[in-house]
């Protein structure tokens, strides 16, 4: 049986899906890889996405979960951008950064795509607390063989721990990779 994937946002309204995205964005990072300086304020993002989606608002559906491809292409041709950014970055990072990933984000449910780790409940760390865990967009097919920056089904949130750890592993290979730490862990802890 083949897996259906939803390619539209979860949130009811866009402002419930701004103001999810707004606290991801106010979430305490991991303190293992130091305070990330670069994350806006939760009021700044509020005031950058509320600011997109007032301009984009023709091109959008009126609810969240009525989101599809067309409206994505209507936002690409009226921003003039390409459904791939030059080098190996968008060049648009306002829409990638800001009402793209907001989408992309609230439609995994902020869940890494292979571990299902959830960015708002964290990872609790004895004697440190909850640590938030970051997510980032994927490219499902890479970049650099034709994959798409801006198509609902090529970009996934992923967290930073198995982005990094994936590297240029199949997704197959990755996964096995994971269920035998996953096994080796158990094994370890619970003898």
């Amino acid at each position: 049986m083949e897996k259906t994937l939803n390619l539209a946002p979860r949130s009811a309204t866009w402002n419930d899906l701004v103001e999810r995205f707004a606290e991801f964005k106010a979430m305490d990072c991991l303190r293992a890889s130091g305070p990330d300086r670069r994350r806006p304020a939760k009021a700044r993002v509020l005031k950058q996405l509320h600011r997109q989606l007032d301009r984009e608002r023709a091109h959008l559906p009126t609810l969240p979960c009525d989101f599809k491809p067309e409206h994505l292409e209507a936002l690409l041709t009226a921003r003039g951008l390409s459904d791939r950014g030059e080098g190996r970055r968008p060049h648009h990072a306002s829409f990638w950064n800001g009402l793209w990933r907001a989408i992309v984000l609230d439609r995994d449910d902020y869940k890494c795509c292979f571990c299902r780790r959830s960015a708002t409940e964290g990872v609790d760390v004895p004697g440190e607390g909850r640590l938030a865990i970051r997510l980032e967009l994927d490219h499902v097919r890479p970049r650099s063989v034709g994959g798409a920056d801006y198509s609902l089904s090529n970009i996934r949130a992923i967290c930073r721990t198995c982005n990094t750890a994936r590297s240029r592993m199949s997704d197959a290979h990755f996964e096995a990779e994971l269920v035998s730490i996953a096994r080796a862990v158990f094994a370890a802890h619970c003898p």
